[in-house]
């Protein structure tokens, strides 16, 4: 892919630091020219992308040179840069065509701001525009006018059939006829304006009359401009572009993330909602993914915000590069990137995102000190319609997902349902049955305490009784006896039990002591207080989780092979170790290694995953092992403050 360039004309010591400063960490080529002549000569081997004129080095004949660049096709976009805040020589410039004015002197984020705007307007901007009227000449005329290769124009000739293609084609622009049978152009414009999805498409309108009165109502429909009906091509294609351009600017502001370039949330859940309701109609699989960089906080920590700003940037630069076109790409917020698959599955995305990943871990970074350091990130996926029917579910399943990722180690991608890796041991209370305002609330709280959890609907009650919950949340509101559900008519329940209500004599109904209650509607701080006063339920099954960083020598059997492997990391239900030799998952494995003070351990298990070359692999211990208690019994008193991993090296 060729790197896009940015021709700098006459610019001053100060102007070149800061636009070399400012630009260090895009991937944005710089070409330099002391004057016009030198800048033409360069230009005739080279085309820019934009170009930055230092207006008070160049003088005068910077007005023409902008022309020039206005009346090429493409047209390439100029930013001006001025020393007097001369209003005389801003609107000579605007005239002849600059895209930006800037002010010395020159602050670095303005000069960022408007070349991210440019540049990702002259790479994103591919324009959509849908022309209808019952007149085909019209069609033809218009079409011809306004079609480029940078814009799309389909025609439509039935009113009747416009909400219908509008949510088909999603166009940028619409050029509407006035005088159409059955709904007029002003009547459909009066209905895009009153539309939350749409009001803010621009709206050209084609009149047969020019008189005062008429324009006057095609405004007060909320059209952005119109044409008389012999309108010729240039004064069509340049009401649409003036339309297209200035739109783009203003949406681009909070529809656009300035550091990354991706879209915002605001904008990506238009666009994955639309994309739903296609894969709805189409029975076509839609793939929701949610991307989080690992321990992103340490990296802004200890290596500065530049260093941060650095990795989401060029994270993504990765996801737009590597992924397909029409695939959607956002940061929803910090650390947090979401992707949306139309037509793949579930598991072809969990493919794409692995290979994106191993691309990721090979990304090395420099710090403003000088120092180097890597990232990776953790990633859940989930499909439309098995793991969720409408965005909200999905981004519910995924992001479970995600934390499963998490709680396993980061640096992986998990998938949501039943075909995902299990997780007997990870601690996870089942929401059951609760509305979508609740369970937000519910979750975000016990994921403060390390806690899984897992949306179960009304319908999917027998997986209360075949998967390992540790908790449930009840809505006993709706049924004070659903602890039958819950057991298939035994009173007595193995889940600890959290029930929300509506009043306080549905408390009384149930026939089980409750760890905790909530109200309705569910209160953050209540939940909290809740779950603390149970954490010493669930505290020992957590613990299963914590891992601890000991390098040691272990001694291993795998098939037969023996040999020694250093061990990564340890906790109750499992470590990673680094072979020599290559292994492969679900090979069974016998490992003795001496915990630091401690005496030897012998445990079995097998070998759940592997990495790099089959030598880093991770086991999970045997159940009724009595190593395994061993090593259990070490890891809580190190947890308790008894030991240090330094004691016995």
């Amino acid at each position: 892919m060729v790197r896009p360039s940015l021709l700098v004309i006459g610019a001053d010591a100060e102007l070149k630091a800061v636009t070399v400063s400012e630009l260090a960490n895009r991937d944005i080529e710089l070409l330099w020219a002391t004057d016009l002549a030198s800048a033409r000569k360069l230009m005739a081997e080279i085309r820019p992308n934009a170009a930055l004129l230092d207006y008070e080095s160049i003088g005068i004949d910077a007005l023409e040179f902008i022309a020039e660049l206005a009346a090429m096709s493409p047209t390439i976009p100029a930013l001006t840069v001025l020393t007097r805040d001369d209003l005389q020589i801003k609107v000579e410039a605007a005239r002849q065509g600059t895209r930006v004015l800037l002010q010395k002197p020159v602050h670095s984020a303005d000069l960022g701001e408007s070349i991210d705007r440019i540049f990702s307007q002259e790479s994103a901007l591919l324009a959509r525009v849908l022309v209808m009227s019952h007149i085909p000449e019209i069609l033809k005329h218009a079409k011809n006018a306004i079609e480029s290769d940078r814009v799309r124009v389909s025609t439509l000739d039935d009113p009747m059939r416009f909400w219908e293609t509008l949510e088909d084609q999603s166009p940028n622009l619409l050029v509407l006829d006035v005088d159409m049978p059955q709904f007029s152009g002003l009547d459909l414009c009066r209905v895009i304006r009153v539309d939350n999805r749409w009001n803010w498409i621009p709206v050209i309108l084609i009149t047969s009359k020019t008189d005062v009165a008429t324009i006057h109502n095609i405004f007060a429909s909320g059209a952005d401009d119109f044409v008389p009906r012999r309108f010729t091509a240039a004064e069509m294609s340049e009401r649409v572009w003036n339309r297209l351009e200035r739109n783009y600017f203003n949406k681009s502001t909070f529809e656009s993330d300035m550091l990354t370039g991706l879209t915002t949330r605001r904008q990506s859940n238009k666009t994955l909602s639309q994309f739903l309701k296609i894969a709805e109609r189409q029975r076509q699989p839609f793939t929701f993914c949610i991307l989080d960089l690992d321990h992103f906080k340490s990296v802004n920590d200890e290596f500065g915000h530049a260093a941060g700003d650095m990795v989401l940037q060029r994270f993504g630069k990765m996801l737009s590069r590597s992924l397909r076109s029409e695939d959607v790409v956002s940061r929803w917020g910090g650390e947090e990137f979401v992707v949306g698959m139309y037509g793949v599955a579930r598991d072809a995305g969990a493919e794409r995102l692995e290979r994106l990943l191993e691309s990721w871990r090979g990304e090395g970074f420099k710090s403003p000190s000088g120092s180097d350091f890597a990232t990776t990130f953790s990633a859940g996926i989930a499909e439309f319609p098995q793991d969720g029917a409408g965005l909200q579910q999905l981004y519910r399943a995924a992001d479970e997902a995600l934390y499963a990722a998490k709680m396993t180690g980061r640096n992986r991608v998990r998938t949501a349902g039943t075909s995902a890796e299990a997780m007997p041991d990870l601690p996870t209370v089942a929401l059951f049955d609760l509305d979508d305002a609740s369970a937000t609330i519910l979750r975000s709280c016990f994921k403060q305490f390390g806690i899984l959890t897992k949306v179960v609907a009304h319908e999917e009650v027998s997986r209360l009784r075949s998967e390992s919950f540790t908790a449930a949340v009840v809505p006993i509101h709706k049924d004070v006896n659903i602890i039958s559900t819950l057991s298939g008519g035994n009173v007595r329940s193995k889940l600890v039990l959290y029930g929300i209500y509506e009043k306080p004599d549905q408390i009384g109904r149930f026939p089980l002591m409750l760890s905790g209650a909530f109200s309705l509607p569910v209160d953050r701080p209540q939940v909290i207080r809740a779950i603390r006063t149970t954490f010493l339920l669930l505290k020992k099954e957590l613990r299963r989780h914590v891992r601890i960083p000991i390098v040691t020598r272990a001694l291993v059997e795998v098939n037969g092979v023996k040999g020694v492997a250093l061990t990564q990391e340890v906790s109750a239900g499992g470590m990673s170790l680094h072979f020599e030799q290559p292994v492969h998952s679900r090979d069974e494995i016998k490992i003795a290694i001496v915990p630091p003070g401690q005496a030897l351990v012998t445990i079995q298990g097998s070998i759940s995953w592997v990495r790099k070359d089959n030598k880093v692999f991770g086991v999970c211990f045997a159940l009724g092992d009595g190593g395994r208690e061993q090593l259990e019994t070490w890891i809580h008193s190190y947890l308790d403050g008894q030991l240090s991993v330094a004691a016995g090296t």
